[in-house]
């Protein structure tokens, strides 16, 4: 993947659109992102994973913090990316979600975050976020995490990677290595073996338990094990066999008493079988004789009943006539519920039409007053008509007046950082004035020191000359004219004291020059940015004059919008007025059509009830005419005591019936009855009743002492089953958990890396060992090249501390003297060439396992500021070697050397006005 075009607007320290034409960079190569701290250099490399991924590099995943705070309002805040895959070019675009000013009125609205992927085939993907970083993902064959730790090498975590111990090393590779899963495993081995232990221990505790429930009689010769079983002094085999001896003898003794019970439940059925026959012929012949006596009773009884019910029959022609009469009267009782239910029908229709004549007239005063109404509706919204055209022309107007106000607000800023920086200008000169002054001072006394140092050197050189000795400087044997010393001359350390002291001024001076010279580029910038802005909103004026003339243009503008505003509301009041009116009038339309309808029904109601009256009228006056009584209660009156009469005859007929009837099955009962019972008692009974039952007291006793006994041993036998069945099934358990912890705790032990006398390795360390030796496989061809074949870095495979934890420190091989040392003995320079191997490994062995995917650009971010030259030059080349093929790879660095080490660099620059601009030069 190689980025071709980077479009950047209103995203993270970029203000307005910067676009950066990336193909200018060639196909392979190094080149240089630099610029200030803070100017946005790595804001470049988050523009393009947002772009491909939808998050930036960093650790930013709120959408809204990706707007950049420099931006104005109105600026879309957007990244459009054109990168080159596999000899295709793709097209990616995206935005986060952030506040903007709404197209039309005022406030600000919410735009929702959007992405399209453009394909080279013209296809586009824009369903979402998620459907656009699914199909970047796929054409990359990458995800972002994979993205991240391939094209960006952040050199100061790879120092602190080198380094590391076993611990930390293993954090950072969790994450590198997404290795959770076996931490997991390692944890959920040890919590298994925890509770297998745990339930192991309840299962101990419940067996004690279950041993205080064994059930034993002292007298038993069991009753000593019994004993020692419950204080969990006897094992668990010898428990077991002792409950089941228990259960042995208790179930013999049970059985044998079962059969005695069995023996005693028979004889006593048979005594209490002979005690009931007794019984049963004693009850028959006393009730044989009280039968005999009420014999008589019951004859004469039916004879009364027979001569009551013949007189109570002669009064039936009687009970006829009376129902005759009572059925004429009530067929005629049904006619005058008829004219009631016609006089009830004939007053509702009189009110019915009373209502309805009095709703037509109110109905009808309804519509003509809403027929008026729904006119001055109509001639209202006419006069209303221009209502929104006005507001139109009015915002546009206030809208052309705002955006001058706000043009003379921002130049009116503009103008005061001016006069901020002219006067923070005038200061530094002066500051510099004076420096200046006593840099000329230092150099002065420098230089006259100097001299009469040097001058004093020819003194000490004539002092070592001899007649006929040559002299060491112009080899003349002979000296007329020797130089000789002053007692004034300066010495030697309070010449590089005076040289010091100018140096200080000087540098001091010099940054004061640099301090002045910046100023005074950005106050010219400032200056000509102003003017080219006075002249188009002012004309030909100074920048003071300007001053004076906003501030009056800016309060005649306020007034204006407010004056504006005004009439906007008014205008808005109108058009509100005017929808409102518009809105109602179908409303009005239709309530009048209604009232139309409910006039017409209430007059089509009158005429209909006032006919239905009529006809009801007629018939209740033919039905009155036909009815022998005044009305239904003066009938009702004269049928109540024939209905009396009728039921009191009725009545006495019935009863001397029933009468009759029950005397006769009484008496033929008792005959029945008397002849059973004659032939029971004939049988004479030899049974003696008070022998049977003293020998049925006896057997009962005998009974109830079985029961006692065979309960008492049924509740042991239940007891000490129990406890046998839960003692056995939890031993068994007992020695399924115990098999199951041992392998389980092993098993934990060695993925926790804690067996006793072991390296203490875990389950995600030794995970981590291998990618690891992969890495240093891969970053050794690097580290060799770049230290003449000397080192190379490995895992260390023994430790002498059993203790802590190990597997992944790093030690260096020096090939020079054959010896395994620590990595932190390296030096700064071979601790850079060591982190930057094992970047460069770590980035290898990710493309490898992300099926051999290549990137052909790559950035390094920082880790050169500290280098001496040497370090500098071999990082270079070592980065250089990178590019062999079509690679590029992108150095973001503030070091200034680099910037005459690398043709082609991005040059990132912050504004006064806080955002950033970048630009490409090559």
């Amino acid at each position: 993947m190689r980025p071709i075009k980077l479009t950047i607007s209103a995203f993270g320290p970029y203000a307005g659109k910067t676009t950066l034409d990336l193909d200018k960079l060639g196909e392979n190569g190094l080149y240089l992102i630099t610029g200030t701290t803070g100017a946005g250099k790595t804001s470049i490399f988050d523009a393009i994973t947002y772009a491909l991924y939808g998050e930036p590099s960093g650790s930013v995943r709120d959408d809204s913090m990706l707007r950049s705070k420099y931006a104005d309002a109105r600026t879309d805040t957007f990244v459009e990316l054109t990168f080159l895959y596999s000899g295709k070019t793709y097209t990616v675009r995206r935005n986060p979600e952030y506040e903007r000013p709404k197209a039309r009125g005022e406030g600000m609205t919410k735009q929702s975050a959007k992405a399209e992927l453009h394909y080279p085939d013209g296809r586009i993907v824009d369903k979402n976020k998620k459907e656009v970083t699914r199909a970047v993902t796929e054409i990359m064959g990458i995800d972002r995490e994979q993205f991240l730790q391939i094209a960006m090498i952040a050199q100061g975590d790879f120092q602190k990677l080198l380094i590391a111990k076993t611990e930390e090393r293993k954090a950072i590779f969790r994450q590198i290595f997404k290795t959770q899963k076996y931490e997991k495993i390692q944890n959920k081995l040890k919590e298994d073996a925890k509770q297998l232990y745990g339930r192991f221990s309840d299962a101990r505790k419940r067996l004690a338990t279950y041993a205080q429930g064994i059930e034993c009689g002292e007298e038993n010769e069991r009753y000593g094990d019994v004993i020692l079983a419950k204080k969990g002094e006897l094992a668990t085999d010898r428990t077991i066999d002792l409950l089941k001896r228990l259960i042995a003898e208790d179930g013999a003794e049970q059985r044998a008493l079962e059969l005695s019970a069995k023996s005693t439940e028979r004889e006593l059925e048979k005594v209490n079988a002979d005690i009931g026959k007794a019984e049963e012929y004693e009850k028959n012949r006393a009730a044989f004789e009280k039968k005999r006596l009420e014999l008589p009773k019951a004859e004469q009884a039916l004879s009364a009943a027979t001569a009551a019910l013949a007189e109570k029959k002669e009064k039936e022609p009687e009970i006829d006539l009376l129902a005759k009469k009572i059925a004429a009267l009530e067929a005629e009782l049904g006619q005058y519920d008829t004219a009631n239910m016609l006089a009830r029908d004939i007053a509702i229709l009189a009110k019915e039409i009373e209502d309805s004549e009095k709703k037509y007239g109110e109905t009808q005063a309804a519509l003509e007053a809403k027929v008026e109404e729904l006119k001055r509706s109509r001639e209202e919204i006419r006069a209303l008509a221009d209502a929104d055209a006005k507001k139109e022309k009015l915002e546009a107007e206030k809208e052309k007046a705002t955006e001058q106000k706000d043009a003379l607000d921002k130049l009116l800023a503009l103008i005061r950082d001016y006069e901020g920086l002219c006067a923070k200008l005038k200061v530094k000169l002066t500051e510099y004035s004076s420096l200046a002054a006593d840099t000329l001072g230092a150099l002065d006394k420098y230089t006259a020191m100097n001299k009469a140092f040097l001058e004093e050197q020819a003194g000490i050189l004539a002092g070592i000359l001899a007649e006929g000795k040559p002299c060491p400087v112009c080899g003349s044997v002979h000296h007329p004219m020797p130089a000789v010393t002053s007692k004034e001359a300066p010495t030697e350390e309070a010449l590089k004291r005076a040289k010091k002291a100018y140096d200080s001024i000087q540098a001091k001076a010099d940054e004061k020059s640099a301090e002045c010279h910046k100023l005074r580029g950005q106050r010219d910038v400032s200056e000509e940015n102003i003017k080219k802005q006075i002249i188009g909103s002012l004309g030909d004026c100074s920048i003071e004059e300007a001053s004076a003339q906003i501030g009056e243009k800016i309060r005649g503008t306020e007034k204006e919008i407010f004056l504006l505003t005004e009439h906007i509301a008014e205008e808005s009041t109108r058009s509100g007025k005017k929808e409102k009116l518009e809105k109602n009038l179908p409303e009005q339309e239709r309530m009048l059509e209604e009232l139309r309808e409910k006039a017409s029904a209430y007059s089509g109601t009158v005429a209909t009830a006032a006919a239905t009256k009529k006809a009801k009228e007629d018939q209740l006056s033919r039905l009155l005419s036909a009815l022998r009584f005044a009305c239904k209660s003066d009938a009702e009156r004269e049928l109540e005591p024939l209905r009396a009469e009728k039921k009191k005859l009725r009545s006495e007929l019935d009863a001397a019936a029933e009468a009759f009837n029950a005397s006769d099955k009484k008496l033929s009962a008792l005959k029945s009855e008397l002849s059973s019972l004659e032939i029971i008692i004939s049988s004479v009974c030899s049974i003696v009743l008070e022998d049977a039952k003293k020998k049925r007291d006896e057997l009962n006793a005998k009974a109830d002492a079985f029961k006692k006994a065979t309960k008492n041993i049924s509740v042991r036998l239940s007891a000490n089953e129990r406890a046998l069945s839960s003692i056995e099934k939890t031993s068994a358990e007992m020695q399924e958990l115990e098999s199951q912890y041992k392998w389980v705790n092993t098993l934990a032990e060695t993925a926790s890396g804690s067996l006793s006398g072991k390296e203490k390795i875990m389950l995600e360390t030794y995970i981590q060992m291998n990618c690891f030796d992969r890495i240093l496989i891969r970053a050794n061809r690097r580290l060799r090249k770049m230290t003449d074949g000397q080192y190379d870095l490995i895992r260390r495979r023994d430790t002498t501390d059993l203790k802590s934890q190990a597997g992944l420190d790093l030690d260096v091989v020096d090939h020079y003297n054959g010896t395994v040392r620590s990595v932190n003995s390296l030096s700064g320079g071979e601790s850079f060439k060591a982190s930057l191997a094992l970047a460069l490994g770590l980035s290898d062995e990710i493309q490898s396992s992300a099926g051999g995917v290549r990137l052909d650009t790559m950035f390094v971010d920082e880790g050169f500021g500290s280098l001496d030259d040497d370090s500098l030059r071999l990082a270079i080349a070592t980065l250089r070697e990178l590019t062999d093929g079509n690679r590029l790879v992108g150095i973001i660095s503030h070091v200034s050397e680099l910037k005459t080490k690398i043709d082609k660099q991005i040059i990132v620059t912050k504004e006064l006005s806080g955002g950033s601009k970048c630009k490409i030069t090559v």
